[in-house]
């Protein structure tokens, strides 16, 4: 029989385990290990354990049990479902299994074999565990000794330390669940973080705007929350217009919203964002909620890259251009120094001989300048001191830029070596002196700085690159203009105060040197730097030529040209035939190779780089290999590596286009003078 005592002892644990399990923050064993203990001192019991099914309900674990005699906890048993089927069976069942005589129970005697008996229990008061109508474990009451009748109260205390069980369980994985949650909301505001993104979230019909603290830094303005007015007038103005067709396109269900603009920063710093987001209802209402992130490092990227590759064709065009432009001019030159060459003409066909020339000579320089833009300029593989050079400057560079702009000037201790020649690196120089002079009218700072990077990939035997860099403090190049600073003849200047060639040949000459160009502007001023690899100080070996012979020059020689434009090929066969040569004219490289295995003898060999068939190193190898005394003159308006490879290894001497007529004939004549008398070699079989 249940006493008063019995009651509000019953009821005082009740309480202690509610007050108990709600304030505490500790870990579920220790919860449970309280639980197990102010059960056993109220029932009071022996033996008290709460056991938990496993995730297939196929089992119940053991997670605590205590012993009042002795005052110990322990765990670990496991009972299965398919040993004691009636014992599952009814802890699904029933609100509780009061088994007073456990022995003979039919819902308990399954364990009248090895359980009971092993612990010399009579009687057991178990009382499931349910969270959300659903058993998941089971608070076992344990009497050691003979049968107990368990009263009603006893059983009602049972199922509601049960009920705060299944409590304290719920509590526990309610705060594991939350502590996961934060934690995943701290790794996702670290990745967002990291990743320069945020979150935000616009109410469509009150216009609200909310997000979250990142996408605030991203507009340089920490802790804002604007309107959505406000947000459009953060964008760059040329931007809103793009976005709002965007949002407008993703509400009316048209396309998913995802867009890239630009943000002007308070500074005035303009950053590139890209804002993607989907439209819901909630509630009846329509939202947009979506994430923003910087991409402008991305997009510095691609447009550098679209830069390269539009710099690139327009290279290959202008090198077309210019080797075309080349050819014409040469047969422009050789037809006007040809008057030079009639002895007693009128005064005026000179005269007209001599303006041509001129005229000539400053279309030359025009292609020259397109070429160094191409990287299509023939090189010596010169190399020089950019230490050196860039010091001797400065004092030129002061008197260029005028006495209104300081210019300063870092120069390494070092020598740096770098494979472009004095007069393009002073081209460099000057062209970028002269862009920072003009952007500085009122007057302003020049500073000039050479760094060894000897971290930076490139360079002979891992050396690294030179670092040239040269920055003004002037207005700075427009927005619109920069992408198109290093493309031929885009000029910013007025009429007639620039080519537009200037910038596009220091880009020419970095890159034929392996090296490359980049330009930062901005209200402050204007950085170019230029990066050429660091090489060794020894000029490159070239191939040793034969000594000149003292043997005078056959008065008549046997001429091979080998060349595919018909009226250079023209104008040089007239040219030569005039000296009083005998010269055979090709047009490919297949016909030169059967020429010359069919000849008895040439003397002189006067051949394009590059001919419709074989050419370049190869068809100089197989010319050297049919006449081998031939002396072989080599003639281009630019070259690639391998045609430069063939020059340097076979040819005695290289022509650059445009030339004039006493130019070609000098040049056969000295050739032919190294030449020895010799026999005609005899025809193969």
């Amino acid at each position: 029989m249940t006493t008063a005592d019995d009651m509000k002892r019953f009821q005082g644990a009740l309480a202690a385990l509610s007050r108990s399990v709600l304030k505490r923050a500790s870990t579920l064993d220790e919860v449970f290990g309280e639980i197990t203990e102010v059960i056993a001192d109220a029932l009071p019991v022996e033996r008290v354990g709460i056991w938990l099914f496993d995730e297939s309900r196929s089992a119940i674990e053991l997670t605590d049990l205590y012993e009042r005699s002795s005052g110990t906890h322990s765990r670990g048993v496991t009972l299965s479902r398919v040993e004691y089927p009636r014992y599952f069976a009814a802890l699904d069942a029933d609100r509780s299994i009061a088994a007073d005589d456990a022995l003979n129970d039919p819902r308990t005697s399954e364990f009248a074999q090895d359980y009971l008996p092993a612990f010399g229990i009579g009687s057991l008061l178990d009382a499931p565990v349910r969270v959300d109508g659903v058993c998941v474990g089971v608070v076992c009451h344990e009497h050691v000794g003979p049968p107990r009748r368990w009263t009603p109260t006893e059983r009602m205390f049972a199922g509601s330390a049960a009920d705060i069980t299944a409590l304290a369980l719920e509590t526990y994985r309610r705060r594991r669940a939350e502590a996961a949650l934060r934690e995943r909301e701290e790794e996702l505001r670290a990745a967002l973080e990291a990743a320069r993104m945020g979150t935000w979230s616009w109410d469509v019909e009150t216009g609200a705007l909310d997000w979250s603290e990142e996408v605030s830094f991203l507009f340089g303005r920490p802790g804002w929350v604007p309107t959505f007015e406000g947000y459009l007038e953060a964008l760059h103005p040329a931007d809103r217009e793009g976005v709002e067709n965007s949002i407008r396109a993703a509400i009316a269900g048209v396309e998913g919203y995802r867009v890239q603009h630009r943000v002007v920063l308070p500074d005035g710093t303009v950053r590139w964002l890209e804002g993607r987001g989907s439209v819901v209802s909630e509630g009846g209402r329509t939202r947009m909620r979506g994430t923003v992130a910087d991409v402008t490092e991305r997009v510095t990227l691609e447009q550098s890259l679209q830069q390269a590759q539009r710099l690139e064709g327009l290279g290959r065009l202008a090198g077309g251009i210019a080797h075309d432009f080349n050819n014409l001019l040469t047969v422009i030159v050789c037809a006007a120094s040809e008057l030079e060459l009639v002895p007693d003409e009128p005064a005026e066909v000179t005269r007209n001989g001599e303006e041509i020339l001129e005229a000539a000579e400053v279309a030359r320089k025009l292609t020259t300048k397109l070429l160094a833009f191409a990287r299509k300029q023939p090189s010596a593989g010169r190399r020089s001191n950019a230490t050196e050079l860039l010091r001797s400057t400065v004092s030129m560079l002061e008197r260029l830029v005028g006495e209104h702009i300081e210019v300063r000037c870092d120069v390494p201790d070092d020598p740096l070596w770098v494979p472009v020649d004095e007069s393009a690196f002073g081209q460099i120089l000057v062209n970028l002196a002269v862009n920072a002079r003009d952007a500085m009218p009122s007057g302003g700072t020049l500073s000039l700085s050479l760094q060894h990077d000897p971290d930076a990939p490139g360079g002979d035997l891992g050396r690294g690159v030179a670092r040239l860099r040269v920055a003004d403090t002037g207005v700075g190049i427009d927005e619109e203009a920069l992408p198109h600073v290093f493309e031929p003849f885009f000029t910013t200047k007025a009429e007639g105060e620039g080519t537009g060639l200037g910038l596009s040949i220091c880009y020419g000459v970095a890159r034929q040197a392996g090296g490359d160009m980049s330009v930062r502007s901005g209200p402050e001023g204007t950085e170019f730097e230029v990066t050429l690899p660091v090489v060794a100080d020894e000029e490159p070996a070239l191939r040793p030529k034969a000594p000149p012979e003292s043997a005078p020059a056959p008065a008549t020689a046997r001429v091979l040209v080998v060349e595919d434009e018909r009226l250079i090929r023209d104008r040089l066969v007239r040219i030569l035939e005039h000296e009083g040569h005998v010269v055979t004219a090709v047009a490919s490289g297949t016909d030169a190779i059967a020429a010359a295995g069919e000849a008895e003898r040439i003397d002189l060999v006067v051949c394009d780089v590059v001919v419709p068939g074989t050419h370049g190193e190869a068809l100089f190898r197989r010319l050297h290999e049919a006449q081998p005394a031939a002396r072989i003159l080599a003639m281009s308006g630019y070259a690639d590596e391998t045609g430069r490879e063939g020059v340097d290894r076979y040819a005695d001497a290289f022509l650059a286009k445009p030339f004039s007529a006493p130019e070609l004939l000098d040049l056969a004549r000295t050739l032919l003078e190294r030449s020895s008398p010799r026999l005609a070699r005899p025809k193969e079989a």
